[in-house]
């Protein structure tokens, strides 16, 4: 298991360019364990836009009647 923290993922993905919706409170450590080794840039990419296809939906679907939950 990693020791990466929210902040260690949230500025790998800031550097990226990759911004996700503030209105999910992600667990980016559990998302994107991994930031750092050679492949690491190609898989951020593919979840992030897996992620990014299904927020209508999540935030449908968790932002309902104004509960927050974590994904």
């Amino acid at each position: 298991m990693s020791d990466l923290s929210h902040a260690d993922v949230a500025a790998k993905l800031n550097k990226l360019k990759l911004e996700l919706s503030p209105e999910i409170s992600y667990r980016l450590e559990t998302l994107f364990p991994r930031i750092e080794d050679w492949a690491a840039k190609g898989w951020i990419r593919v979840k992030y836009k897996a992620v990014k296809q299904l927020e209508p939906l999540l935030e449908e679907i968790l932002l309902r009647g104004g509960s927050r939950f974590y994904w």
